[in-house]
């Protein structure tokens, strides 16, 4: 199964990790009334309102944000449109504030509201027409509620937005709510929409209806947290909706419902009054942020509304995580497809399309803009009959575009799955897509994905698993995602999104050229306390796996010859499918066992630390339930585990355990490998073809030292590394030597993937994914294989520091004593990391290389006093690489495959 399905340039997590996310960077945005640039056209007549916080804001007198002397009262803000609909504050004490620069969007202005501003225009009806569409880009402050804007007057026609309070603490909206999207990014919610009449209507007098998200009725998924830019859009017409779109873009939920019979357009006209932070101008309400404000005299079209919302989104940096993701994917939710089936809650997108005959016979309908001509695959996620099952026929038949497509979910496993209609060739533009039953029998369908890159149902599944586990990211948690080229994006729905280079400077992608994806965090890691007594066990990859040995199996007791002695151990109920379940582990794999945290120091292989502090060294060890004998210089001794707090078993060549482990994962040594951790510190490794997904979500990953697989519920995941196999991480090696110096570094140990207080890799402000931390001085060496080829990382002083510590980088092939292939500049505390580049190793044939990583303090005669003592000398190397000659890496991984077990 692939974790990420990929063509030659972009992986699929890019079709649908984040198409959940964000809509296309790249949507049509040429259609009137827009601009070639996206930007609304302000002299197209169907523009009636165009407020946006960067131009227009006038105090009382009459001055700009840029004139000098201006107060920061917003008196007047006006109107970029034709139509000249200038909005001001009446009397001025009621005046908003003009905020130059709003973090949550992208540092663009805003205009501030606080419950008791409100501009208005009280002598000229915006509009006149039945059918409208406001959208207005909002930040409303925690639990504040009640109306953003009002268009006409009380007792007649008019539209309000009525906003629910906003709850700080639903941060995390859940993922089927949110795993939503279609063309355009979002989809109704079909909510009972409230259009009252006034309760003294005899028929003759004028409806009134209100385009509202309910108060005390919070939206699916809707945090309301503060800080969070949202997008309000609202349509009128003879079906009347509102929609909700959150801080990153996706659509938070929305409200829709026909507008009554007796509502004839001719009674929507509103009457000349438009307030803007309440109800009226007697009644301020809406405590926020406005960005922007747009009214049309008309609803927007399918596309219109996609090129809007992309400008929109890009403006006030929404769009953060496009790039990930190629614009010509499309994941649409039945619910928002029209016919005459009905429409209920469920599924993988929360809304789902379920009709009996004759009704399941007609079709249900959507059109989607086709971006560019090419073959598109057509999947469809919908309950397919048990085989051997009779009279529930669940048979559908889809067409796009004219395309007439193969039938699917006629028969199978049961249950809800993704299936292959076609791949038809499909032309850029209008796309119908039409889907219907076939036969007798209940039908239900939930989702359809139109994709040029989606070739595998296992990856379309596996991408909304990981969409699924990117959304449940908030508070303080930092998303971040590394790709190949060194480009690195970070944030979260509440803080907002920052792309970097190596080296932490601002950068964006080139959106004509995605890099690849290479690791993904999704939870900052979490300090392990020191009192932790839970065991782990480590293995000469770097995987990790959390559990209880419980019995021993001696290689000759195998049923099967030859083979390795396994440990017999019990995990958490979350890691294996039936509570009684265990895992057999292959002793030779394993390279060290901590039962006692804060008692462990890293010691020598094969020896073991007492819980008393006491060292033992032996030749071999022999496993119980409960306790271990060893054979040391001095005979055989018994000891019971719960007096042991470490074991460290035999020393493996770093090289020839990968190479073997490819063997097992991956025979040919050009496959893709995937490590995934856990949250809990839990960390496996294997190949695509070794991880597979059932309908839940749930993942079982089989890694080479383990007989069976291991689940990994996506609620856990915090990290994902995916690679081809000649991508080799650094710090799953272990060094083979370290030399620790200086006046205070003896005191500090070095760390993989932490810093050297045990505490995330933090340098320049980011925060890094793997590597090591030191304190400098220190050397590092590290075994190199005939097929390496280079190397890259980034060096920086950890954040930990302040802007204490000073130090130098230098890398070194074989010994510190030749000359360097790299030297950094002065590394100071605070300042930014500096990236080293692509490093090429020379080859040397038939001789073993090491990679040598040195930070000195040794940089300045003139030091001072604390830099003398190393204070504050916390290096870390960021994110180091290896780079592999694919040739000779298989040629290895042949050798090692034919190499018998020892």
């Amino acid at each position: 199964m692939n974790l990420f399905v990929q063509n030659p340039k972009r992986p699929l997590l890019l079709v649908l990790l984040l198409a959940v996310f964000v809509s296309g960077l790249a949507a049509t945005v040429g259609a009137e009334p827009f601009l070639p640039s996206g930007e609304p056209d302000p002299t197209n007549p169907n523009l009636r309102l165009w407020l946006r916080a960067d131009s227009g804001i006038k105090d009382g007198q009459g001055r700009g944000p840029a004139d000098g002397g201006f107060d920061g009262s917003v008196v007047e803000w006006i109107d970029r449109s034709a139509h000249h609909y200038d909005l001001k504050a009446t009397p001025p004490e009621r005046a908003p504030l003009y905020v130059p620069r709003q973090t949550a969007a992208s540092n663009q202005p805003v205009v501030a509201f606080a419950g008791r501003q409100i501009l208005s225009r009280i002598k000229d009806p915006l509009h006149d027409q039945a059918e409208s569409t406001t959208v207005i880009v909002l930040q409303q402050q925690a639990r504040s509620g009640g109306y953003v804007y009002s268009i006409g007057q009380g007792g007649n026609t008019r539209e309000l937005l009525n906003l629910p309070s906003a709850n700080p603490l639903v941060s995390c909206p859940t993922a089927q709510s949110w795993l939503v999207c279609t063309a355009a990014g979002e989809r109704g919610l079909d909510l009972a929409l409230p259009v009252a009449g006034d309760s003294r209507a005899d028929g003759k007098r004028p409806k009134r209806f209100r385009k509202e998200i309910v108060a005390g009725q919070p939206l699916p998924g809707d945090g309301g947290s503060e800080g969070r830019l949202r997008i309000c859009w609202l349509n009128c017409g003879q079906k009347i909706s509102s929609e909700h779109h959150d801080g990153t873009g996706n659509f938070l939920g929305g409200v829709s419902a026909q507008a009554p019979p007796d509502m004839k357009p001719g009674s929507n006209k509103c009457l000349p009054e438009f307030t803007l932070g309440g109800m009226n101008a007697n009644e301020p309400q809406f405590s926020g942020q406005i960005a922007e404000m747009l009214v049309f005299n008309r609803v927007l079209s399918a596309a219109e509304k996609q090129g809007l919302l992309v400008y929109l989104r890009a403006r006030y940096g929404l769009n953060a995580i496009d790039s990930f993701f190629p614009t010509d994917a499309f994941l649409l939710s039945l619910g928002d497809f029209v016919g005459p089936w009905g429409i209920g809650g469920g599924g993988l997108t929360g809304r789902l399309a379920a009709a009996g005959p004759p009704v399941s016979l007609e079709p249900m309908k959507m059109t989607v803009e086709i971006p560019h001509d090419g073959a598109y695959f057509v999947w469809v996620r919908a309950t397919e009959n048990a085989r051997g099952q009779q009279g529930n026929f669940t048979t559908l038949q889809t067409t796009v575009q004219g395309h007439e497509l193969d039938v699917t979910h006629a028969v199978g496993p049961g249950g809800v799955h993704w299936r292959l209609a076609g791949k038809p060739e499909l032309k850029k533009g209008p796309a119908e897509i039409m889907i219907r039953g076939v036969g007798p029998g209940n039908k239900s369908c939930e989702a359809v994905l139109i994709s040029p890159n989606a070739a595998s149902a296992d990856g379309v599944e596996e991408s909304v698993a990981l969409a699924q586990r990117l959304r449940q990211t908030g508070g303080s948690t930092k998303f971040i995602a590394r790709f190949t080229n060194g480009l690195r994006l970070e944030g979260n729905p509440l803080v907002g999104w920052r792309w970097s280079d190596a080296a932490g400077n601002p950068a964006q992608p080139d959106p004509n050229n995605l890099p690849v994806l290479l690791c993904v965090q999704f939870d900052s890691p979490r300090v392990e306390p020191d009192g932790n007594v839970e065991m782990s066990i480590e293995f000469h990859n770097g995987d990790c796996l959390r559990g209880r040995i419980v019995d021993f199996q001696s290689a000759a007791s195998q049923p099967v010859q030859p083979a390795t002695a396994q440990l017999i151990v019990r995990t958490q109920p979350i890691y294996v499918s039936k509570p009684e379940e265990t895992f057999s582990i292959g002793v030779d794999w394993v390279r060290r066992i901590v039962l006692d945290k804060s008692r462990s120091r890293n010691c020598q292989p094969q020896s073991l630390i007492c819980r008393d502090g006491r060292t033992v060294v032996f030749r071999s060890i022999r496993w119980g339930a409960e306790s271990i004998r060893l054979l040391t210089e001095d005979g055989v001794e018994q000891l019971w585990l719960r007096d042991v707090a470490e074991i460290c078993l035999a020393e493996a060549d770093p090289w020839q355990s990968y190479f073997r482990e490819l063997s097992f994962i991956d025979p040919t040594g050009t496959g893709t490998i995937v490590q995934i951790e856990a949250l809990d510190g839990t960390q496996l490794t294997a190949s695509q073809n070794r991880i597979s997904q059932d309908i839940s979500g749930r993942r079982t990953i089989q890694p080479a030292w383990c007989r069976t697989p291991v689940t990994l519920p996506p609620q856990i995941t915090r990290v994902i590394w995916q690679a081809p196999a000649h991508v080799v991480p650094l710090s799953r090696l272990w060094p083979t030597a370290v030399v620790q110096r200086g006046a205070l570094g003896n005191s500090w140990k070095w760390q993989a993937n932490r810093n050297v207080a045990g505490d995330v890799l933090r340098s320049g402000s980011h925060e890094y994914l793997w590597g090591y931390g030191v304190h400098a001085p220190n050397e590092m060496a590290f075994l190199l294989p005939e097929c390496a080829q280079s190397f890259r990382s980034s060096v920086g002083i950890d954040g930990s520091t302040g802007t204490a510590g000073k130090a130098v980088a230098r890398i070194y092939l074989n010994e510190s004593k030749a000359n360097p292939l790299y030297q950094s500049g002065l590394l100071t505390g605070g300042s930014k990391p500096v990236d080293t580049g692509t490093i090429n190793l020379p080859p040397s044939p038939g001789q073993s290389r090491k990679l040598v990583l040195v930070t000195d303090t040794n940089h300045d005669a003139g030091r001072q006093s604390q830099d003398v003592l190393d204070i504050g000398a916390h290096i870390d190397w960021l994110e180091p690489i290896l780079l592999l000659s694919p040739e000779l890496l298989q040629a290895e991984v042949a050798k090692a495959a034919a190499t018998p077990a020892q």
